[in-house]
């Protein structure tokens, strides 16, 4: 079976758009995918001090973009299930016209002949989730730029572009699984008994908690701070929720002689409702009788509805303060 039958289906658009953690969450409810070569090679070069980068030599790291597109098509030739591409080839053939670089012999005619699922998904620029990283060094009028581009060469090659609309991960997947008649073929695993270890994804945890917090942010005229989570990631105690195989959510934790200090806690939009929230607070609590803990603090939006989720599993506030409730459960010996 072809890649176009089996259904390769690319996600491009601009940078810090929401593709990668789509796929991610898609990823997570059993579906496969394939992630983003360009990150890939910046990776590479950087950890080989190459010059193939888009900041140094962006011909030579055009190539090695299309040496990776055309090794990652060729190892889904085989697959019969679906599988989202974060950007294909021809996203390749709209960097190097966005950046003006010839283009390399033959890349005309490979994004003719390797072709993806006729269904593309774009993914507009999104002011209030955009953020710069390492690897990411675009402003968000370049991230437009972009966007433009690759809709119209997707165009040029007779792909039907599908705009994928703003809103949670789950409904942004929702939609395009919809749009592929995929509804219901990969279902949430009904709740249940889950597990926590020591978070081995970064990007996922970033990624889960800058999506889940974007209403919220902008609300209160915040913006998502990506060196702040580094540091955070750096500093905290990590953790991964599990249940049914599968990473559904996240939890940070900070620890003093005082307190124990829930710093993030996010749930993937699919599993939240179940009690996953109230399971993961119940383990912390275990964690500091342990510890010799005392108590638990955590902030929280005024307008976030695990404000009530927490009242009713007795945090009490202790002050509104910077647009945030500052809250505290006491812990019996």
């Amino acid at each position: 079976m072809s890649n176009s039958e089996a259904g390769c289906v690319i996600f491009t658009g601009g940078p810090g758009s929401g593709k990668t953690t789509t796929l991610e969450y898609l990823k997570q409810q059993g579906f496969d995918g394939a992630p983003e070569v360009g990150r890939a090679v910046i990776r590479q070069q950087l950890e080989q001090q190459g010059q193939a980068l888009p900041w140094l030599d962006r011909a030579a790291f055009l190539e090695e973009m299309i040496r990776a597109e055309v090794a990652r098509y060729g190892a889904y030739l085989a697959c019969a299930d679906p599988v989202f591409f974060d950007r294909g080839l021809i996203d390749c053939l709209g960097y190097a016209r966005l950046e003006g670089l010839a283009l390399p012999p033959g890349l005309e005619d490979r994004c003719r002949s390797l072709r993806y699922h006729l269904q593309v998904f774009l993914f507009p620029p999104w002011q209030e989730i955009f953020v710069n990283d390492a690897e990411r060094k675009q402003s968000f009028a370049e991230a437009e730029r972009t966007c433009e581009h690759m809709l119209a060469n997707y165009q040029q090659y007779g792909y039907q572009v599908i705009e994928v609309p703003t809103g949670s991960v789950a409904e942004r997947a929702s939609f395009i699984l919809s749009r592929l008649g995929l509804a219901g073929s990969a279902a949430i695993p009904p709740g249940g008994a889950i597990a926590f270890r020591p978070a081995r994804d970064k990007a996922f945890a970033e990624g889960l908690s800058r999506d889940n917090m974007a209403s919220y942010y902008s609300q209160a005229g915040m913006s998502w701070d990506p060196e702040q989570f580094e540091r955070d990631w750096r500093q905290l105690d990590n953790l991964e929720i599990t249940g049914a195989g599968q990473v559904i959510g996240v939890i940070q934790l900070g620890w003093d002689d005082l307190a124990c200090y829930v710093r993030n806690l996010q749930v993937c939009p699919g599993w939240q409702g179940k009690g996953i929230g109230t399971q993961a607070i119940e383990h912390v609590v275990t964690r500091a009788h342990k510890a010799g803990i005392k108590r638990l603090r955590l902030r929280v939006f005024p307008g976030n509805p695990a404000v009530v989720l927490y009242q009713r599993l007795g945090f009490q506030a202790l002050k509104t303060a910077d647009g945030t409730h500052y809250m505290e459960k006491r812990l019996s010996a």
